[in-house]
Parts: structure tokens; C-alpha cells; sequence
């Protein structure tokens, strides 16, 4: 099979309500899909156990990453993990100086 065939058919899950709740009304759709593929690797993470020592999934994006993703510049990528944060949608830790930070999507349903 075609690699073309094999990736047809997977999608990101974006959660309904950030699109029917008003609390989630003035976030951006960009923001919106930033969330939905910290959610999908969040998937991931609880797959092949990446945790902390209470057993909170987490994932690592870098800004980098995020521009690839979303095809968008350095300023837009902060822009955009500062919405998911000041919005409650996402927790970012700081592993300390040179290390990834350590990004908690929250769940809503």
C-alpha cells in the first residue's frame, strides 16, 4: 500500500465545544488547532508513558515546530501558546536553563 493510502484517512480530533462554548468564543482558530495537535500527542504521550512523577501526561513542541506545524512566524507561535495558557487550555512547565519546556494540554470532556 501506497504511503499516500496508509496516512488517507487519520485526522486530528479538535474538541467540539471550543466551537459551541462561549468561554472558547474569542480564541483563535489557529489557537484552536494548535490545542487539537497538543491533544493528539498528548495521545502519544499516555501511549508510550511520558509522564511526571504524579502521572500527568505532557508533551514537548518547540516554537520551532509550531511554525513548521502551523506555517506561521516565531512571534505567532508564542502569540499562540500564550492564548491556550491565558484560556486555561494548556500548562507550561520550565525544566530549567537549555532544557524543553514541558507543555500539559488540559482536557475538556
Amino acid at each position: 500500500m501506497p504511503e499516500k493510502e496508509k496516512t488517507k484517512n487519520i485526522f486530528f480530533k479538535v474538541p467540539k465545544i471550543l466551537f459551541t462554548d462561549d468561554a472558547y468564543r474569542f480564541i483563535s482558530t489557529d489557537a484552536k488547532m494548535l490545542y487539537a495537535l497538543l491533544l493528539d500527542r498528548k495521545q502519544l504521550s499516555k501511549k508510550n508513558g511520558l509522564q511526571n512523577r504524579i502521572g500527568d501526561p505532557f508533551v514537548y513542541m518547540t516554537i520551532a515546530e509550531t511554525c513548521v506545524k502551523l506555517n506561521c512566524g516565531h512571534e505567532k507561535a508564542c502569540r499562540l501558546f500564550k492564548e491556550l495558557e491565558f484560556h486555561g487550555l494548556v500548562f507550561r512547565e520550565g525544566q530549567g536553563f537549555g532544557k524543553a519546556v514541558r507543555i500539559y494540554p488540559v482536557d475538556l470532556f
